[in-house]
């Protein structure tokens, strides 16, 4: 469908490198030794054998599963994608100024490990503006320099 082609994961289903948990078998996942990508993570180098857990829903729903992973998992690691610039035109409300939408922090966080992978963009309808916006930015260690 359209949405699917904007912003979402739902054309990577069956990727055997891109697992996707929906909504119903959440509870019964485990997540312990996964790093959750969150706004207020840390920002720091990500190793190419991390377990990225990514919540691809709009703002309002990913604060309730951020809030459901923190009690699930007290001691989760959390990181940050900082200096990268969203393609996507439109920002709800209560999106943070780091957001990007979620096949964008996927491919980042391939750029980041240094396997940039562009087939995770495919299906994105903004990913010609989104990757121009990789052209100037340098990267140290795994961690984008704005």
């Amino acid at each position: 469908d359209g949405h699917a082609n904007r912003c979402s994961v739902i054309p990577l289903r069956g990727r055997p490198d891109v697992d996707i948990v929906y909504r119903k078998d959440f509870d019964s996942s485990d997540f312990s030794e996964m790093t959750l990508l969150h706004p207020d993570g840390e920002i720091r180098t990500i190793r190419p054998d991390e377990h990225i857990l990514l919540v691809d829903s709009n703002w309002t729903q990913a604060k309730r599963t951020y809030n459901r992973l923190s009690r699930k998992y007290p001691s989760m690691k959390r990181i940050a994608l900082h200096g990268v610039k969203s393609a996507y035109p439109w920002k709800g409300p209560g999106c943070p100024e780091n957001s990007l939408a979620s096949v964008e922090a996927l491919y980042t966080v391939t750029w980041l490990i240094g396997q940039p992978d562009e087939s995770l963009l495919a299906h994105y309808y903004f990913r010609g503006p989104f990757l121009k916006s990789f052209v100037n930015l340098g990267e140290s260690n795994g961690r984008i320099i704005p």
